[in-house]
């Protein structure tokens, strides 16, 4: 029998990088994705989340483009505005309606 390789050597990519889960990098990207999540509750759903307008409003702005639009251009189409910007070739959401969220205050 040949020799068994560690966890991480199995999950080596072609390109030396390793696809075992960073647990940090998945708290920020757990905090990035709330971000998101944070504007579009406070700019489409929290007056009225159960409303025939709100649900229309996420499906037709932003759900059924699946994949084929930006996600940027998707989020300002949705809560309005300059909500995310693009830099670097990535996306950088407002913090606003998260840090409201929890609440936490500029000093």
């Amino acid at each position: 029998m040949g020799k068994r390789n560690s966890i991480e050597e199995q999950c080596m990519k072609k390109d030396g990088r390793s696809s075992i889960p960073n647990p940090v990098g998945g708290y920020y990207s757990y905090l990035y994705a709330k971000c998101f999540a944070a504007t579009i509750w406070e700019k489409t759903c929290k007056e009225d989340p159960l409303s025939l307008a709100t649900g229309s409003a996420l499906r037709s702005k932003f759900l059924q483009h699946g994949g084929a639009k930006d996600p940027a251009d998707l989020m300002n189409d949705l809560v309005g505005g300059e909500t995310v910007r693009c830099r670097d070739g990535g996306i950088v959401p407002d913090i606003t309606s998260l840090c409201n969220e929890m609440e936490l205050e500029k000093q």
